[in-house]
């Protein structure tokens, strides 16, 4: 280990610990020296200017609105209804009806909590926390 003073440009006084780190092992001594003659070359060179390197431009905002909510149609109510698998009329076919044909972003509210949910074609009248209970 090593110790040095260096002056910098402000008139102050710098110590600097060195301490020997091992570059390189090699089984020729003189192949050894031709590394450390490069080394020491390379690191009293000044240092090559580097190209000026542009930022990229901003990409442009592209100004998106909200989703629209989604109408389910006549034809998809239906098949909706018509599909419902046996044993789950849970909420009379006037309801799910009622619930699909307004706007998909419309709250129902749960059965068992009624907490204001968005109703799916799987989950008609209970929220996920409820499902999901």
């Amino acid at each position: 280990m090593e110790f040095s003073i260096h002056k910098t440009d402000a008139g102050l006084f710098e110590i600097i610990q060195s301490k020997p780190v091992v570059v390189g092992s090699f089984a020729d001594e003189h192949m050894a020296r031709k590394v450390m003659a490069y080394l020491i070359e390379d690191a009293l060179a000044p240092p090559a200017s580097l190209p000026q390197i542009n930022p990229a431009p901003e990409p442009e905002k592209v100004k998106t609105s909200p989703p629209q909510p989604r109408v389910w149609s006549d034809a998809e109510v239906e098949l909706l209804i018509a599909n419902k698998p046996e044993g789950t009329d849970l909420v009379p076919t006037e309801t799910i009806r009622a619930q699909h044909l307004q706007p998909a972003s419309d709250q129902a509210h749960c059965s068992l909590c009624d907490r204001p949910f968005t109703p799916t074609p799987d989950n008609l009248d209970i929220c996920a926390r409820c499902r999901n209970a």
